[in-house]
């Protein structure tokens, strides 16, 4: 891929924009690659979990045709933000859209 995610930064979702009975975090994850294009972890750009020599890799979707692999370090931070869902699903939040940090077997 010709793209790296080397950073990873987190804020809160703007109340406004938010469903009033909506129970997930607040979170945003934004990604910046190494050439400085930075997404919001969302439903246009997804975490996508591609297994590469019998290993899940997680990767996210810059832009219509492109993804960018999200490095070991970055990988590891939003592992530590990850929950574990009712169904044994483990991921975390972003921008309302929940991401999967594995996949489902």
């Amino acid at each position: 891929v010709p793209y790296l995610v080397t950073k990873m930064d987190e804020a809160k979702m703007d109340e406004a924009k938010m469903d009033e009975d909506s129970d997930h975090d607040r979170a945003v994850i934004r990604l910046t690659t190494s050439l400085g294009d930075t997404v919001t972890l969302d439903a246009d750009h997804p975490l996508l979990m591609r297994n590469c020599d019998g290993e899940d890799r997680p990767y996210v979707m810059i832009r219509k045709g492109l993804d960018a692999r999200i490095n070991r370090p970055v990988y590891y931070q939003l592992a530590e933000k990850s929950i574990e869902t009712e169904d044994g699903q483990f991921g975390l939040w972003s921008a309302g859209v929940f991401h999967a940090l594995a996949q489902q077997t």
